[in-house]
């Protein structure tokens, strides 16, 4: 399955309000659990952008972008978050 985004660690963005270049994180979310499918935790993740998003914003004034990272894809170099039991 591939990535449901770009995995390439961070790419650049200007910041709206403070004018400056920041790094746009990519979290990279793996299946670490015995009881979820890779299609459970890949459906999961569009909520919990909605959920991530404002708050990264607010306090960082940058995005992230969470993407899916099947058990067969080296881990990128960034944030790793995995579901577990």
């Amino acid at each position: 399955m591939e990535p449901a985004g770009v995995i390439s660690g961070q790419f650049s963005v200007l910041s709206s309000t403070r004018g400056l270049l920041m790094s746009l994180p990519v979290i990279a979310i793996t299946n670490a659990s015995t009881c979820l499918t890779d299609l459970q935790v890949l459906t999961a993740i569009p909520a919990l952008q909605r959920q991530v998003t404002p708050d990264v914003r607010a306090y960082w004034d940058v995005d992230c972008q969470l993407v899916f990272l099947d058990k067969e894809q080296a881990l990128p170099d960034g944030w790793v978050a995995d579901f577990r039991n």
